[in-house]
């Protein structure tokens, strides 16, 4: 008899904070895990575990910071409800004072007073945590509805070629698991296309609505996005693969305030 026994990583919600956020150029709630590595027994966890370190998770744009152990932890509210002022004013009140500095430069930003170098220092960090944001993505090795049909279709396809084959008497069984692997192969073809483009999509999907609002305040033109894009493919950043210019450009004029 097998025992399946080991560790796995949990997530353990611990409540939500409020904090800036470089991405979203603002204050926003923030949910906090503690992530622990936790014994099991056939998957069931074994008392509390050994604390890896903690995530605090943008609610609005999904960017999150990771905190070591030994860095000041934020306070928390376990208070799904709270709003941003309230979590502001119980978990991290003197935050206004603590970020002044980077509050002053983004007016600065949005009044268009800053220097050509601080322009591009501000557009470089809005892609590179977007970068991040689609590294997160691929790291966790999910795939989105398209992707997920395509596998199931080409299973589901797989096997009916099989039985109606033999069904209708046309082949022996033989032939009809041939026929199987042909359908199965053909369909497999366009769900390993889809899986593949699978980055691109989310990309444009979550990712660039995200990107167009913290670019849109610092009004770019299309020449420095086109500098700061062509940036990340000499530094081979996913994200400076996945978009054009004309594409920022776009979302920035249809995002709504």
């Amino acid at each position: 008899m097998y025992i399946i026994a080991g560790t796995k990583v949990v997530r353990a919600w611990m409540g939500r904070t409020a904090d800036y956020c470089r991405m979203c150029r603002g204050f926003q709630p923030a949910k906090v895990v503690n992530v622990k590595r936790v014994g099991h027994v056939y998957y069931i966890p074994l008392g509390r575990g050994t604390s890896l370190n903690l995530e605090q998770t943008c609610e609005s744009c999904g960017s999150m910071r990771t905190i070591q152990p030994g860095e000041p932890e934020p306070a928390v509210l376990r208070d799904r409800r709270a709003d941003l002022e309230w979590l502001l004013a119980e978990t991290n009140p003197n935050a206004k004072a603590d970020w002044a500095e980077r509050l002053s430069h983004e007016a600065r930003l949005r009044s268009g007073t800053t220097s050509p170098q601080e322009r591009m220092d501000a557009m470089v960090e809005s892609f590179g945590l977007a970068n991040l944001l689609l590294e997160m993505r691929t790291g966790e090795m999910r795939l989105d509805s398209l992707s997920g049909a395509g596998c199931m279709t080409t299973i589901v396809a797989a096997f009916g070629a099989a039985a109606i084959a033999e069904t209708l008497g046309q082949m022996n069984t033989e032939n009809a698991i041939v026929a199987a692997l042909v359908v199965g192969g053909i369909l497999g073809v366009f769900t390993l296309i889809l899986i593949a483009r699978d980055g691109g999509r989310y990309t444009k999907r979550k990712i660039l609505p995200i990107l167009a609002r913290a670019l849109r305040p610092i009004r770019p033109r299309e020449e420095e996005i086109e500098q700061v894009l062509s940036l990340l493919r000499e530094n081979d950043l996913k994200i400076g693969r996945m978009l054009t210019t004309q594409q920022i450009v776009d979302a920035m004029m249809f995002l709504h305030d």
